[in-house]
């Protein structure tokens, strides 16, 4: 019941069901969930744990990521992502190459509706599959502690196609690098992609205005489908 919790709660933050700064209880969130507050209660002290929930004095919120925070996640996930990147070369499989070939299209497609929430869902899947293939379940750990409040980042700012374009060319650049066996180009396409990551997600949360109400809407509505 504990994980079904943190898993339930994980999504309504991600989802923007929950927003960045917004203070959460036990019993609201019980409530919402139907379920007692014990697994609630356990549940929120993971996520808390793994750096999505906030304890300040009695209260909990979920966490506001500032620029700073952004600059400094990314410095330990471009470490972690080229170090990933060197391990794949040796143990990435054809299902795993025929995989990512399917989230790349995925991607594309979400990419020309415009689908923010499919997109960060494609986007994660994808290093998700390079993750598995380094055979390594200590550096899994490690990315996935550091990329989910940069997740919860990524679904705060606005929708840019261009951005979206860049990541799709990103993510083809390091597949066929994959693809011909050139661990150097591969690391060093996974090393530029997280600096123009996070180069992009700090401009936006210094230039642009938070989302408006219609718009976390229409994340939730197909966050729901």
């Amino acid at each position: 019941m504990y994980e079904q919790a943190y898993e339930a709660i994980l999504q309504m933050i991600l989802n923007g069901q929950v927003q960045p700064g917004e203070r959460v209880t036990e019993t609201s969130l019980a409530r919402l969930l139907g379920i007692s507050p014990t697994p609630v209660r356990e549940a929120m002290r993971k996520l808390e744990h793994d750096g999505l929930l906030q304890s300040s004095g009695t209260s909990v919120h979920v966490i506001q990521l500032s620029v700073e925070d952004i600059e400094q996640l990314y410095l330990c996930r471009e470490v972690l992502e080229v170090l990933a990147i060197e391990r794949v070369v040796e143990h990435l499989s054809n299902a795993d190459l025929q995989a990512l070939d399917v989230l790349l299209t995925a991607a594309e497609v979400a990419g020309d509706e415009a689908d923010v929430l499919e997109l960060v869902h494609i986007n994660t899947a994808f290093h998700d599959r390079l993750l598995e293939a380094t055979k390594n379940p200590w550096l899994v750990s490690a990315i996935r502690f550091v990329r989910r409040p940069l997740l919860l980042a990524r679904i705060q700012i606005t929708f840019d196609p261009g951005e979206a374009h860049r990541i799709l060319r990103d993510h083809r650049a390091i597949v066929r690098a994959l693809k011909q066996g050139d661990a150097e180009a591969a690391t060093e396409m996974m090393r530029a992609h997280m600096r123009a990551d996070c180069k992009y997600i700090r401009q936006a949360f210094r230039t642009a205005p938070p989302r408006s109400q219609d718009e976390q809407v229409g994340l939730r509505q197909r966050s729901s489908r």
